[in-house]
């Protein structure tokens, strides 16, 4: 079971590092983003939607990508 989820990890950096294009990482902060929260709380990170909590609505938060969520700050 281990060696599953292992191999899955690795294929799926590997599908994120080719839709990217590069392997190559300048700095650390190539893997943050920084973003608005929308007046309905969500925020669009590579295409995607996503909620945050309401006390957010005309931030700009950071967003640190992950192979399997997000950190929002």
């Amino acid at each position: 079971m281990l060696k599953q989820c292992h191999h899955r990890f690795h294929r799926a950096i590997e599908q994120s590092l080719m839709l990217r294009g590069s392997c190559d990482f300048a700095t650390q902060d190539d893997t943050r983003l920084q973003v608005r929260v929308s007046r309905f709380s969500t925020i669009r990170v590579r295409g995607n939607t996503y909620s945050v909590h309401s006390r957010l609505n005309g931030e700009s938060v950071r967003v640190r990508l992950h192979a399997d969520h997000l950190d929002v700050y």
